[in-house]
């Protein structure tokens, strides 16, 4: 899984950084960071819409961005949290000072973010497809809303 999650984060080897990607791998970053991004943006989606179904307000576009920016604030947190203490570690046990910044981490966790969108966006096709009670207007008119 660790293959599959590397080959996503590294933008199908058009973000590779040697030395950074490796350690990543190594420490098995990309499966955490994977992981915990899966898991907060389907969760993320599907309460959501549950509120949705209970909640008029949440009718609208912005509703539905603002959940979006706030899965995308809570994953990039993650990746830059997990990549940074996870490298931290590694080379402390060498007794060597970490090699990368801020630029580094930050951009793992902005890679992250944009998968985050994506699966979010996925999540949130497939979610009005398959129910009825999301009006099927958020974020794409799918069918008639019942506002």
């Amino acid at each position: 899984m660790n293959d599959f999650f590397s080959t996503l984060y590294e933008l199908f080897g058009s973000n590779y950084i040697e030395g950074f990607s490796e350690n990543l791998y190594d420490g098995g970053v990309y499966n955490s960071t994977g992981i915990a991004m899966f898991i907060v943006a389907i969760l993320g989606m599907i309460i959501f819409y549950l509120l949705k179904a209970q909640k008029p307000l949440t009718f609208r576009f912005w509703a539905w961005c603002i959940a979006i920016l706030l899965l995308c604030i809570i994953n990039f947190g993650i990746a830059y949290a997990l990549s940074n203490s996870k490298l931290a570690e590694i080379y402390t046990e060498q007794n060597q000072d970490l090699p990368y910044g801020f630029g580094s981490f930050a951009g793992f966790g902005l890679v992250n973010v944009l998968w985050t969108l994506v699966l979010c966006l996925v999540t949130s096709v497939v979610i009005q497809i398959a129910c009825i009670n999301t009006h099927g207007n958020v974020p794409f008119p799918f069918r008639k809303s019942h506002k």
